[in-house]
């Protein structure tokens, strides 16, 4: 396509890109949604924005190569890819989700290179942003936003979710109670997102917790493959989600808790 400055409308990306820091997860979420521009400084011009699809046979993929690795490059915005490469240039527009699918190995993304707000984006965060564009959850996709996050009951009961989880606490003699709350995080295109906290007893030791938590997230993945987002609270231990889980305990009643063996 070949680019002019206009208004436009800020993309979830582009607002990301635009604070002082950048959370990990909201990184993850807005890739994962995100239609990216792609330079094609070799390709003809022409004179409206051409989409590129998988259809297209290999997506584009501009990547430059130096002393410190190889990088594709990336623009949050027909402005920013104006900015940087100025108003001649040929791009196209594809979604991240189909860039990521296809990643090439050993390749980082720089975002919006050439301006300001230049990001660049290691490997590893690349893999988590392509599983969550997959719909599998990855703990970065799943920490809640900074920006905060609303609190509501399940439109509908997760039924095997709650049984699974049960029966999990049940057969724990360290878990006390269970909670269950959906949160949707304050930012654009936030999915809601399932949080279970689980109680365990006071004297209870980290490798205990570990286990429990490891298997209830394996009995959930084989009944549900939706994101949930799994808590821990000790009475007394402060964690990094104290906040959420202090919200989700006061929000509702338990909807599992362990009877007290008979005196």
């Amino acid at each position: 396509m070949r680019l002019t400055r206009r208004a436009e409308p800020a993309t979830a990306l582009a607002l990301l890109l635009d604070q002082d820091t950048v959370d990990t997860g909201q990184l993850v979420r807005a890739l994962s949604r995100a239609v990216v521009h792609v330079p094609m400084p070799n390709a003809p011009a022409e004179p409206r924005p051409r989409p590129a699809a998988p259809a297209d046979g290999d997506l584009p993929l501009y990547i430059v190569e130096d002393d410190e690795g190889r990088h594709a490059f990336v623009y949050s915005s027909p402005r920013a890819l104006v900015d940087a490469w100025g108003p001649g240039v040929t791009a196209a527009s594809v979604r991240m989700a189909a860039l990521l699918a296809r990643w090439p190995d050993g390749t980082d993304l720089v975002i919006d290179a050439g301006t300001p707000r230049a990001r660049q984006v290691p490997p590893e965060l690349l893999r988590q942003a392509g599983l969550d564009a997959a719909g599998v959850p990855t703990p970065a996709a799943l920490r809640p936003s900074p920006a905060g996050w609303d609190l509501h009951q399940p439109s509908t009961e997760p039924v095997q979710v709650i049984g699974v989880t049960r029966t999990v606490a049940e057969s724990a003699p360290a878990v006390l109670r269970l909670w269950r709350a959906v949160t949707v995080d304050r930012e654009p295109d936030a999915r809601p997102t399932l949080n279970i906290v689980v109680e365990f007893a006071a004297a209870t030791d980290g490798a205990e917790i570990s286990r429990v938590m490891t298997q209830l997230g394996r009995s959930i993945g084989e009944v549900d493959p939706q994101p949930v987002r799994l808590l821990a609270y000790v009475d007394g231990a402060v964690g990094d989600n104290a906040l959420l889980v202090h919200a989700i305990r006061h929000f509702d009643d338990p909807y599992w808790e362990r009877v007290p063996a008979p005196a």
